[in-house]
Order: structure tokens, then C-alpha cells, then sequence
């Protein structure tokens, strides 16, 4: 567990996949690069994080926010039940 309590906690501050995914990727530490596939809500999932998680082989599935920066453009309404995906070459 790790308990975040802003600037003095103990991760990459910085960090390309942002302070969220400094947390996800601390959290990660023992289990990456062992074909793991981390479940997120849309709170971490973040093109630059699945990026990451790819490069050290761990799969990555989860929810998005369409506004999140370098996110694939999705439709502009959705309904509730609506489901759309999105995929590049590595993801």
C-alpha cells in the first residue's frame, strides 16, 4: 500500500505518466515484467502508463477519461451502455 500525502511522498515526481501513474508504477515494482495484466479504473489509465507497462511486459486493460492528454479522440456522446474501444500498434 502506499499512502499518498502530496509532494512528500516517497515517488518519481515528474514523471512522464504523471503522478498517478508514479503511483501505479511503485506499486508495480515487483510484479512488472512478469506477463501481468493490471485492471485500472479511469482514474490511472493513461496512454503514457500503458506505454510503460507494455515496455516492462505487463498487459494493461481499463477505463478512460476521453479528455486525459494524449488520448485517442473517441465519439462525442456516448450513452450510458455505450462501449468504445481504442487501440494503437503496441496496445
Amino acid at each position: 500500500m502506499l499512502l499518498y500525502t502530496g509532494a512528500k511522498t516517497d515517488i518519481v515526481h515528474g514523471d512522464p505518466t504523471g503522478v498517478l501513474g508514479a503511483v501505479v508504477k511503485e506499486l508495480l515494482l515487483a510484479y512488472l515484467g512478469k506477463g501481468h495484466i493490471l485492471y485500472t479504473d479511469n482514474w490511472y489509465t493513461s496512454p503514457h502508463l500503458c506505454q510503460y507497462l507494455f515496455q516492462h511486459n505487463t498487459g494493461a486493460v481499463g477505463t478512460v477519461r476521453t479528455n486525459r492528454k494524449q488520448m485517442p479522440k473517441f465519439r462525442r456522446k456516448q450513452n450510458p451502455g455505450d462501449v468504445d474501444q481504442k487501440k494503437c500498434e503496441n496496445m
